[in-house]
């Protein structure tokens, strides 16, 4: 008995350290391989030169969506709409009425969603009439903080931070959900972010950028939010990749949306950070991670163009599903490159199409 005991003892602490040593080798087999250029990533860059908005030069470009031959971006507090060849069509928000903070397509109907300061949301068609106002306010629910909105299956979804009161201690907590509504604003449901679990402490919720995605092989909603710290992004990458079918199982089980450090972008998990550091010295980084080749690569301030030599870029999404990616420079960086195309002083958006596996 004594010796089959000891036998079954050590073959647990056998498979105990084997599955430990498994977990530490896998941390390291990605190799720091990549060139950190653009190319790493991307097979194809379109530029679109913008062209002037009743005269006035457009200097930046931010959340920019397509919808068939329509470019829309927000620039200097107003929403517009031009073709995907750069040509000005009109000015959808009027400064003067809304800021605009963020907006979704809703290619359905041919309308745009804008959310402005406070609780107020415009609805607006492709030609910038305005069809209905808005409300979010609630008096029964006092903090509302709308961190990011996307537009998915005929319904309007939002990261947001909402206050609740506790019916039995009266306490008044605050809760990071996934909120759906329909067309009308009317909430339809609501999902509680969750941590993932990436084999060691938890990630916090700290929702830097949070921006919401569909994961491409499961169809499950999770939140992106960058990590602060990049030194681990290659240790959890590899620990999503073993487990990420598994996690994303038990989150939907219990009714929550999970938060993760990268977003799956075809055959590469990606995660960036830009803007947020408080020190001169840190211009952000980009992490790049190759599920196809095993190699990953981080470097600050951006990826660099060696398509068109823009310099550093900052890849963002189109749509919820990262189907589609795009950066966006202005002044000297595209200067000389659409001499002609270009207005002085206007930015040149990039659609990016990402390699596939």
């Amino acid at each position: 008995m004594r010796r089959a005991f000891t036998l079954l003892l050590l073959l647990t602490v056998l498979l105990y350290a084997r599955e430990g040593y498994n977990t530490w080798r896998s941390t390291w087999e990605v190799e720091p391989a990549m060139s950190g250029f653009l190319s790493d990533i991307v097979s194809e860059v379109k530029p679109i030169p913008l062209q002037h908005a009743h005269g006035k030069a457009i200097d930046s470009a931010r959340q920019v969506r397509q919808d068939r031959g329509n470019l829309f971006f927000i620039s200097e507090q107003v929403l517009y709409r031009y073709t995907n060849q750069g040509e000005f069509v009109c000015a959808i928000t009027d400064p003067g009425q809304m800021d605009p903070r963020m907006y979704v397509v809703d290619p359905l109907r041919e309308e745009l969603i804008v959310f402005g300061n406070y609780d107020e949301v415009h609805y607006y068609d492709y030609n910038g009439q305005l069809l209905d106002k808005q409300n979010l306010g609630d008096n029964e629910q006092p903090y509302r903080r709308i961190l990011s909105v996307n537009w998915y299956q005929n319904h309007l979804l939002s990261i947001e931070e909402n206050s609740y009161t506790n019916p039995d201690t009266g306490e008044v907590y605050v809760q990071k959900e996934v909120v759906t509504y329909d067309r009308n604003l009317q909430r339809v449901d609501a999902r509680t972010l969750c941590a993932l679990d990436l084999g060691r402490p938890s990630y916090l919720l700290d929702l830097i950028e949070p921006q919401l995605c569909v994961d491409p092989d499961t169809g499950r909603l999770v939140v992106y939010s960058p990590s602060m710290d990049p030194g681990y992004l290659p240790a959890d990458t590899t620990y999503l990749e073993r487990n990420w079918r598994t996690e994303l199982m038990v989150a939907s089980a219990g009714g929550t949306v999970p938060v993760v450090p990268v977003r799956r972008a075809g055959r590469f998990w990606l995660s960036s950070l830009y803007d947020v550091c408080d020190e001169e010295d840190q211009a952000g980084y980009s992490f790049c991670y190759d599920l196809a080749r095993s190699e990953y690569t981080t470097v600050e301030g951006g990826l660099q163009d060696n398509f068109y030599g823009t310099g550093r870029v900052h890849l963002e999404p189109m749509d919820v599903s990262h189907h589609s990616f795009y950066f966006s420079q202005s002044g000297e960086a595209v200067k000389k490159l659409f001499p002609e195309g270009t207005p002085a002083g206007n930015t040149v958006v990039f659609i990016v199409q990402m390699k596939e596996a």
